[in-house]
């Protein structure tokens, strides 16, 4: 009897113990929990990119034109010839003399354009005038081929007394022309070439056409 007391003052207690911890775990508040915040971003939209500057073209390379240098001979040849002349002799300034220092100095003007060079047609006042006649025929051996006239070009230099001198041959039509060179030479004579109303040396390319 004792002990079947003891056993449900036992089954009791753990019932009330159980009814306890039942009560307890109702009565608490739930544990915390992680909660996990959100924002919201404002995101600022970055402006597009610039467009890429547009391609530059390359230049084309372009092919050198080619050029066609004529053969034509120019038809005034200049020569410069050296200058031999006495030098002017200057005097020491006179401190007691009013005349300028200049007039000591004196150039033969004619002297010193005569030894310098000698000048083209076109540099001349006027166009030297052949003076005497030239009487110079085709060599026998043209005549006989048939040939009535040919062309000569000789270069030459007329003095500042007229006389001609020979430089070359510039050009012959036929090689039996160039010893008559000479012999025109020998026969022409000129009006004095000026430049600037002085007497002059001129050079130039003298066309001739020699006759049957």
């Amino acid at each position: 009897m004792t002990l079947r007391w003891s056993i449900n003052s036992i089954a009791a207690l753990l019932l009330m113990a159980g009814l306890w911890l039942l009560l307890q775990a109702h009565t608490a508040p739930p544990p915390p929990q992680d909660t996990m915040m959100i924002r919201k971003l404002d995101t600022a939209s970055l402006p597009p990119p610039p467009p890429p500057p547009p391609s530059q073209p390359r230049p084309q390379e372009t092919a050198a034109a080619s050029l066609t240098l004529s053969q034509a001979k120019s038809p005034v040849k200049l020569k410069v010839t050296p200058l031999d002349m006495p030098l002017p002799e200057l005097s020491a300034p006179n401190a007691l003399s009013s005349a300028p220092v200049m007039e000591s100095i004196r150039f033969d003007t004619q002297a010193l354009v005569s030894a310098i060079t000698t000048f083209s047609l076109d540099q001349l006042d006027e166009m030297p005038r052949l003076l005497t006649p030239i009487t110079v025929r085709l060599p026998k051996t043209l005549r006989q081929q048939g040939i009535q006239d040919a062309q000569l070009r000789l270069h030459v230099i007329i003095h500042e007394t007229g006389k001609v001198e020979l430089v070359n041959v510039d050009q012959a039509q036929y090689p039996e022309l160039s010893p008559l060179a000479q012999k025109i030479i020998n026969q022409a004579r000129f009006s004095s070439p000026r430049r600037q109303g002085n007497k002059v040396k001129a050079e130039f390319i003298w066309p001739l056409k020699v006759s049957a």
